[in-house]
């Protein structure tokens, strides 16, 4: 492409680069671009003029190529350069392929540009950029967003390969952008007991599948955490490191966020392992802040549990917690929770539940502004009598009737 001083023809550049190709005023630059491979580009500006010039090209910018059987590129990192009178410069640009299934460009395939036009190709560059940690995972995240590409095409055709946690962490990223053919088959390629192994770095990529499987594929999703319950849960073991620990306790947090009753299960015993197992064998403040923040979260998990229409999970819920209360070294469980912040969540109507520890359920009405309703004082399900069928969902009564009960039986084991 030629560019001159603004008086002349401007060649194959199209209005809408605006600010995505800057070049001085002055003088006249001969500028080419030519392949080199799947992550960059030859540009190469000769400055036919009599003053120096400065060249940037701005992340948003395109490279298609003359001859259509070859990928397209995408500029990633912004390139600047300056071009004295009279000489030429050679620079490689940063860029990643925009299709998969064609051939890879070489030094004698010339490129085009054009403006990316497409907002998630711009915002997944954007995340790109951003990241501290570059490397052939990049090019799989926007092979999963333009081909719908699997992990095992892609590993045919890229060195080095991608791991399973790489694709999946990319695919996390990208699921948002997807069509809605495209997100359920890659997320049901996925959905597996090493795909939950695999994303230790990328707590949100987790709950972003999580999320697609639970309302994609519920009844798969729901089989799977069944049939894998035990096998999760072992995952939560005391060897674990805190950052091991903190996406553990993503993961738990995630599952609840599904909505699944049965991901509510598993993420209930994942959380009471994770406190059984860390709280009492350390002494680090550090740990001990984490192991405060799952038993937090278990708090929670238990009173959403119990308040959401599935009585059979309430009532596991309930006898689970009750269990781990009574268990060996449950004071400094107790202290824990004793300590901890009240949680609440919004109930039908006005209605909101505290749950300030496993036995005790405060329910209140309040008006729009928050002020308790005449009579509607705080019921306490430890308050013989103060809870009738008609105050509560009767999946809670029954659950929390089940917890004392198995408390009871507990202590009369014991």
């Amino acid at each position: 492409m030629t560019v001159d001083d603004g008086q002349g023809p401007m060649g194959p550049f199209f209005p809408s680069l605006d600010g995505l190709i800057d070049l001085g005023s002055l003088g006249k630059v001969i500028v080419e671009i030519t392949g080199e491979d799947l992550s960059e580009v030859n540009v190469k500006a000769k400055n036919e003029g009599t003053q120096p010039l400065e060249v940037s090209l701005h992340p948003g910018l395109k490279f298609v190529p003359e001859d259509s059987r070859y990928q397209e590129m995408y500029l990633i990192d912004p390139l600047t350069f300056s071009v004295p009178p009279g000489m030429t410069v050679d620079k490689r640009a940063r860029v990643v392929c925009l299709a998969m299934k064609k051939e890879e460009p070489h030094s004698n395939v010339r490129f085009r540009t054009a403006p990316a036009e497409r907002d998630d190709l711009c915002a997944l560059g954007e995340e790109m950029r951003r990241s501290p940690i570059r490397g052939p995972w990049d090019q799989a995240m926007f092979w999963i967003l333009t081909d719908g590409a699997t992990l095992p095409t892609i590993n045919e055709r890229m060195f080095p390969r991608i791991s399973q946690g790489q694709y999946v962490n990319g695919l996390g990223s990208v699921l948002p952008w997807l069509d809605d053919e495209t997100t359920p088959k890659l997320a049901k390629n996925v959905l597996s007991l090493d795909t939950l192994l695999a994303t230790t770095t990328n707590p949100n990529a987790l709950d972003t599948l999580i999320q697609t499987w639970a309302s994609e594929m519920p009844e798969e999703f729901d089989q799977f955490l069944a049939t894998n319950r035990e096998a999760i849960a072992s995952l939560f073991t005391k060897e674990a490191q805190y950052l091991v620990q903190r996406y553990l306790i993503g993961l738990a947090t995630s599952l609840l966020n599904s909505g699944r009753s049965e991901a509510g299960i598993v993420a209930l015993e994942c959380l009471l392992r994770t406190t059984r197992d860390h709280l009492i064998a350390t002494e680090r403040e550090l740990n001990r802040r984490v192991l405060q923040e799952a038993y937090g979260n278990l708090m929670l998990l238990v009173l959403q549990v119990a308040l959401g229409g599935n009585a059979n999970a309430a009532r596991l819920a309930f006898e689970v917690l009750a269990k781990h209360h009574y268990t060996e070294g449950s004071q400094e469980v107790q202290d824990v929770s004793e300590r901890g912040p009240t949680l609440e969540t919004d109930l039908d109507g006005d209605g909101k539940a505290e749950l300030t520890d496993w036995s005790t359920i405060v329910i209140r009405f309040t008006d729009e502004e928050g002020n308790l309703l005449p009579g509607g004082e705080r019921y306490d399900t430890n308050r013989d009598g103060a809870l009738t069928l008609d105050d509560l969902p009767p999946n809670l009564i029954e659950a929390h009737k089940a917890a004392k009960k198995a408390a009871e039986d507990l202590k009369v084991g014991a």
